[in-house]
């Protein structure tokens, strides 16, 4: 009997532990989609997708942590499958092997700066669809989705209000009619409210509300007290009836079982009443929450002014319109005709709104220029890749073809995640999914990536034949999300935000599809660790490692509370204040390219300034750039850098070689050109140096030190005539006029003078000393009115010229007296 009762105490210290990790993890699902959206920090100058990755990590690995304290706890713990097991693993294991190969694998396992989609982030991804398939019934299904829409709700009418100008924060990068509520972009925000407008759109068809869940109202709670006789026990409790009788039942029991096993006709009409009117409340009132949910978010959604999730919602209407099932939707025509008609007005005056629609958008498409794309590095004025429009295209084709180059060069296995910025493309993203994933993890990569999507493709078709009723319209609905946020990511890209929902929304489509295969387990519900000493051991070892791993995940977000306060001082121009910051940022998270490359930088500004303690200076920049080199093996900054410093420390013969490897790993780094080319000039090697200059200005004609180097290389030379030469091809031409200008001068061949000054200033009406040498002339020969001109024409160009000033003080007088 008192083996019995020990065996009793297990199975409910089992159960019990089950219960709470459930819950657990089923709370922090909730907060993935509930807080990650919200989400940012103004702290950090990655505000917002750091931020949101943090939070990601902080939810997922409690959750992992439960569910290995769920497995050491019983037998019965399961991995479920699914039918996307395969091409999921699949992609994860082609994820793993292009970060291990990648051009830098640092980057690809933690992320570029402020995409964040490496390795880390993508297993989180994947993490988080097992835990929604393992964890999550039909119900909570639900609950998802409502949290999912509220977060949209919110978000919507956090974007109405930026647009009317309330927004509490102050955004530089703020346009009214692209508002970004907290997600930081246009095109980020809108694909997140499109996904969930599907969700708004299944609650608001659907056509009842499951009431039947534990706990939802009075008689339910009696009913799931209630002991149900035809239940089989559980093997381990087949004597349990004779050792309850035996022992008896405590007061508390007895007390708990009475309250609930007799009730008065009074409380069993009033919870029969309840159980009867609680659904037609709501199925009264769900129509018009979610209708108001639906309007709001369309109404956000228009003012992001997006083109890509224009066509996602599209794609996804027509998607629901095919697979939801003509007699389903005949039956909700009155619902849809409502929506349509509350919809109708708001869409027609965003689309005839100029500032708010997006067929002007579409129209120009194609007419608008190929822009260098903003890196999402901070602080580095590096070298500019100049594309040419003729050549790649212009808008997402130019980028396209560029991205198409790169996956030429490297075919198999791609370059590394979220390297694409390391290509020198002028751009961190290739804005289509197919040829990101192309580029980064190879055709190899892409065509698992297709097989997974195919996959879900066939699972969804094949699903959506059998479903009837508001499974359907909820399973239709989930997979247009999905189709959706696919659409638009062809001619965008995806961050945590979105993916987060994505990944979520897949699984929550195979719960509702019926499509989770539990296994089946044996009825003995033992513990895997029988002796419990040891296995509450074990539960504290895993709490601690929750603790410490949730503690690392952090690390990333506390370096960039640093290198903000550092770059705010960077901004001013303050860069000995900067220093401190940026390297306790690079201390906290050393593996972070990008504050290396901006703290590389401000050492050699600082090498080149600080005389005195140049020595120190160089030793940082060295040691800087050799350990970036050792995270991205071809960063031509590095080498650049080093080229600078050993210039500084006259180490020629390193310079030279440093600069020749950044113009081996980027061709158009125009100021290693220069550079080098003023090395050669200082070792007297003139032809080199000319052809140095020369690449320089093929590539920009307003390189600001390129051309002057050339002439002076020319003049020291004695060839004037290249020197004039020169000018006319590169420059503005006026170095022959400046010439001819002074030789007339020192003749007294005013005149002549003048002339040639005029033609100066066709090529270059701002040139300030032109102009005061002309007005000098005019007032030589007693045109005062023209020398007048000319002296406040240089004033406006240079308010604080004092010499001007007196000059322009003379004139004025000497009209006076006159």
């Amino acid at each position: 009997m008192s083996d019995l009762s020990d065996t009793l105490k297990k199975s409910q210290v089992i159960v019990t532990e089950f219960t709470v990790c459930d819950k657990i993890i089923r709370f922090l699902l909730l907060c993935v989609i509930l807080c990650i959206p919200v989400w940012f920090d103004l702290r950090l100058y990655a505000t917002f997708d750091l931020a949101k990755l943090t939070l990601l990590y902080l939810f997922v690995i409690p959750m992992l942590g439960c569910w290995a304290i769920k497995w050491l706890s019983s037998r019965q713990c399961r991995l479920v499958r699914t039918p996307l097991d395969i091409p999921i693993f699949a992609f994860w294991g082609i994820n793993i092997l292009c970060t291990i190969i990648s051009w830098s694998p640092c980057i690809s396992l933690f992320g570029f700066y402020k995409r964040y989609e490496g390795l880390f982030a993508i297993t989180g991804y994947v993490c988080l669809y097992y835990l929604v398939v393992n964890f999550a019934d039909k119900a909570f299904i639900r609950k998802m989705m409502k949290t999912a829409i509220m977060v949209a709700v919110f978000e919507s009418i956090y974007g109405i209000f930026q647009h009317f100008g309330h927004d509490p924060f102050s955004w530089s990068f703020f346009d009214p009619y692209r508002v970004f509520a907290t997600f930081g972009s246009a095109p980020f925000l809108s694909t997140y409210l499109i996904m969930v407008f599907f969700f708004a759109f299944a609650m608001y068809l659907k056509k009842e509300e499951t009431t039947r869940s534990l706990g939802h109202h009075p008689l339910e709670k009696r009913r799931a007290n209630e002991v149900d006789i035809t239940a089989k026990p559980h093997p381990s409790i087949k004597s349990a009836g004779s050792a309850t009788s035996a022992k008896g039942t405590s007061r508390k029991q007895g007390k708990k079982q009475g309250r609930h096993e007799v009730l008065s006709p009074v409380d069993e009409s009033i919870n029969t009443l309840f159980a009867r009117i609680y659904p037609q409340i709501l199925r009264t009132l769900r129509p018009w929450y979610y209708g108001t949910a639906i309007i709001l978010i369309i109404i956000g959604f228009f003012y992001t002014s997006t083109r890509a999730t224009t066509l996602g919602i599209s794609f996804g209407l027509v998607l629901f319109g095919i697979m939801a099932g003509r007699q389903r939707l005949f039956e909700e025509k009155g619902r849809l005709r409502i929506l349509l008609a509350c919809l109708i007005p708001f869409i027609a005056y965003f689309m005839l709104n100029p500032n708010t629609s997006v067929i002007g958008r579409f129209l120009h498409v194609i007419e608008e220029p190929q822009q260098q794309m903003e890196t999402s590095i901070p602080g580095i004025t590096g070298n500019p890749q100049q594309i040419d429009i003729n050549k790649a295209g212009s808008g997402r084709i130019g980028l396209w073809r560029s991205t198409i180059g790169v996956i030429k060069e490297h075919p198999i296995l791609g370059i590394g995640l979220d390297t694409l910025q390391l290509a020198n493309i002028g751009t961190d993203k290739a804005h289509n999914d197919f040829l990101d994933v192309a580029v980064t993890r190879g055709l190899i990569g892409l065509g698992i990536y297709l097989w997974f999507l195919g996959t879900v493709a066939w699972v969804f078709l094949k699903t959506c034949r059998r479903l009837t009723g508001d499974n359907r319209i909820l399973f239709t609905c989930l997979g247009a999300c999905e189709l959706g946020y696919l659409i638009q990511n062809q001619f965008n890209f995806g961050l945590i935000c979105i993916m987060s929902l994505f990944w979520s929304s897949m699984g929550m489509m195979m719960v509702t599809g019926g499509l989770v295969i539990r296994p089946e387990v044996s009825g003995e519900d033992t513990p895997r660790i029988p002796f419990t000493p040891i296995r509450w051991m074990l539960y504290s070892v895993s709490f601690v490692g929750i603790i410490v791993i949730m503690f690392l995940a952090t690390i990333p977000y506390r370096a960039d509370i640093w290198y903000r306060k550092g770059f705010e001082f960077v901004e001013k121009q303050r860069y000995t204040e900067a220093i401190p910051y940026l390297e306790k940022a690079v201390e906290i998270f050393p593996y972070e390219t990008c504050y290396w490359k901006v703290l590389n930088s401000i050492y050699v500004e600082r090498a080149n300034n600080d005389v005195q303690n140049r020595q120190v200076w160089v030793e940082k920049v060295l040691n800087g750039s050799h350990l970036l080199l050792r995270f991205i093996h071809k960063d031509e900054g590095s080498y650049f850098n080093m080229g600078m410093v050993y210039s500084l420390i006259n180490d020629e013969k390193k310079a030279e070689e440093s600069y020749k490897k950044t113009i081996a790993l980027e061709k158009n780094y125009l100021n290693a050109y220069n550079n080098l080319g003023t090395l050669y000039a200082n070792q007297k090697r003139w032809d080199e140096a000319v052809k140095m200059f020369k690449k320089t200005l093929e590539c920009d004609r307003n390189h600001p030190s390129a051309l002057a180097n050339l002439k002076r290389v020319y003049t020291i030379k004695g060839s004037y005539e290249k020197a004039f030469e020169a000018d006319e091809k590169y420059g503005k031409g006026i170095e022959r006029h400046l010439k001819l200008a002074e030789s007339y001068y020192k003749k007294g061949m005013l005149d002549e003078t003048i002339k040639e000054f005029c033609e100066i200033l066709k090529r270059d009406p701002e040139n300030i000393d032109i102009h005061k040498n002309l007005g000098s002339i005019y007032y030589q020969k007693g045109m005062k009115k023209e020398a007048k001109a000319e002296f406040e024409r240089v004033l406006k160009l240079k308010p604080d010229d004092e010499y001007t000033k007196g000059l322009l003080k003379m004139v004025m007088n000497d009209a006076m007296g006159k």
